[in-house]
């Protein structure tokens, strides 16, 4: 009996031996684990803070980064007879410690806390690399997924084991845990997205150029974005009138264009002006198209001999600051009972400043005037053109050829001017092809029409009329005419084509 209780006791110390030693076997391959790190944003940062406690020489594994991503992982993956989560899902970005500026926050025998943090630049790299910016919301949850690896001690030295571990189940078997359930903490790791208020930005744009930039309010994502205090139809930039003409909006963080309208018949400068859009993520900058606003134009007619102008007003048009103009004037013209006819010489000026003046000549007498317009022009100045005409000897008839509507006696269009000398035989031929006017189009009727005041006390009108495309007619003496001749040449609107449908509601 004393021998069996002896060797109870021997046997019970035995055993008690041997789980003494699997326990320190154990803990000899597999580290405690330890509560994992809850990343949070704040400035639009994202910060992370981890206390490292000293250990014995055994297995271990470490933090070196996160995956991030916009969408939960699923609790689909197995190991080891336990369910975890099929992470990191996709899409996601790696971010390691190494990207994040690293700062110790306290030391001592126990324990190290380091705090990290993602720069503000870093973050929005990595947003749009996950999810579309229109999707962000002040709503949005990041998850993150720890990226592990795992080393040993031996004789004072790390012993890298596995570089780099991104999933529940790698870390479950990369080795033999003491406790595998706590590393569903360091999976779905819930943090609320905080982007704070979003800078945008105005700027003018000229000519594909951008001249004037404004800073515009610094909005929450998803909150309406309005300019109307810095907008206005017309603007004068760098000293030139311009017309508002539009806009687009970009994003800051891509850089793509997300909208855009113009001026047309359905937008109106007013409608860009009153317009909002929602703030993106990263920001906005909205760009205001502007044009050049075009400038009047006017030419005179001036004598050559005299300099002196001899009828003012005989064009009045419009033209942008910069822009060619080219404008073909009457070659004939008569003022004062005088008859003249262009030359290739003209200048033009500044009205508000007649100092600012272009001498210029085209290569022909008969040719359009043309030049390029001054690019910096004040709002309401004007661009004054003195054409020089001479005036012909007293025996040369101006003509004034006119398109004229047959049935309402309504002047179309100039066809052409120029002169008969007295006596002469003044000849013209009609085009075949349609006339257009007013945006109708009209056909030769075949009837024709030459006219003339007499002059007389009474200045009564002779007419004669012909028909056929060639006019033809013997022009009296001069002194029997008072300002020139006049060809009426007749058109009608052109007939509907056979397959047109003309509808008629009854």
């Amino acid at each position: 009996m004393r021998f069996r209780r002896k060797l109870k006791r021997h046997l019970k110390l035995f055993l008690g031996m041997l789980s003494l030693l699997l326990i320190i076997i154990v803990n000899k391959n597999t580290e405690t684990v330890k509560a994992a790190p809850e990343p949070f944003m704040e400035d639009e940062k994202i910060i992370i803070t981890i206390e490292s406690k000293a250990a014995s020489s055994n297995i271990r594994y470490r933090t070196i980064g996160y995956t991030i991503s916009t969408e939960k992982a699923p609790e689909a993956a197995y190991a080891k007879g336990r369910t975890g989560p099929i992470a990191p899902p996709s899409p996601n970005r790696k971010k390691y410690f190494l990207e994040f500026e690293k700062e110790e926050l306290h030391r001592d025998e126990e324990k190290v806390i380091t705090q990290y943090t993602l720069s503000e630049d870093r973050v929005k790299d990595t947003m749009k690399s996950i999810i579309e910016l229109d999707r962000i919301s002040e709503d949005t949850i990041l998850y993150f997924n720890v990226i592990f690896q795992t080393y040993k001690i031996v004789n004072d030295k790390e012993v890298i084991l596995t570089p780099e571990i991104t999933t529940w189940e790698g870390i479950v078997n990369d080795q033999a845990w003491a406790n595998i359930d706590v590393f569903k903490e360091y999976f779905n790791i819930e943090v609320p997205f905080k982007a704070g208020l979003q800078p945008n930005k105005l700027y003018y744009e000229v000519d594909g150029k951008i001249t004037n930039s404004y800073t515009l309010d610094s909005l929450k994502i998803g909150e309406n974005l309005y300019w109307d205090k810095r907008v206005k139809p017309t603007a004068d930039i760098n000293g030139m009138p311009c017309t508002l003409n539009g806009f687009y909006v970009k994003s800051k963080l891509t850089g793509q264009e997300i909208d855009r309208k113009m001026v047309d018949g359905n937008i109106k400068a007013s409608d860009i002006i009153n317009g909002s859009v929602k703030v993106l993520y990263g920001g906005l900058d909205v760009y205001m198209i502007y044009k050049p606003s075009n400038v009047k134009v006017t030419i005179d007619a001036r004598d050559i001999d005299t300099d002196k102008d001899i009828k003012k007003g005989i064009y009045t048009g419009t033209i942008e600051p910069g822009e060619v103009f080219e404008q073909p004037i009457d070659k004939v013209i008569t003022a004062n009972g005088d008859t003249y006819s262009k030359t290739k010489h003209f200048y033009y000026y500044l009205k508000s400043n007649p100092a600012v003046m272009r001498v210029d000549k085209t290569e022909n007498d008969d040719d359009p005037i043309k030049f390029t317009a001054f690019s910096n022009i004040n709002p309401g100045d004007e661009i004054i053109v003195k054409a020089y005409f001479k005036k012909l000897s007293s025996d040369v008839i101006p003509v004034t050829v006119k398109a004229v509507n047959k049935d309402t006696e309504a002047n179309l269009k100039t066809l052409t001017t120029g002169t008969v000398a007295s006596g002469e035989t003044y000849n013209y031929t009609v085009s075949e092809d349609p006339l257009s006017s007013g945006g109708k189009s009209y056909d030769f009727s075949g009837e024709w029409s030459w006219q003339y005041k007499k002059n007389t006390s009474t200045e009564p009108i002779i007419t004669a009329s012909g028909s056929g495309e060639n006019i033809s007619f013997k022009a009296p003496s001069s002194d029997d005419i008072k300002d020139g001749i006049t060809v009426n040449v007749y058109y009608r609107l052109s007939d509907i084509l056979s397959d047109e449908i003309s509808l008629r509601v009854i």
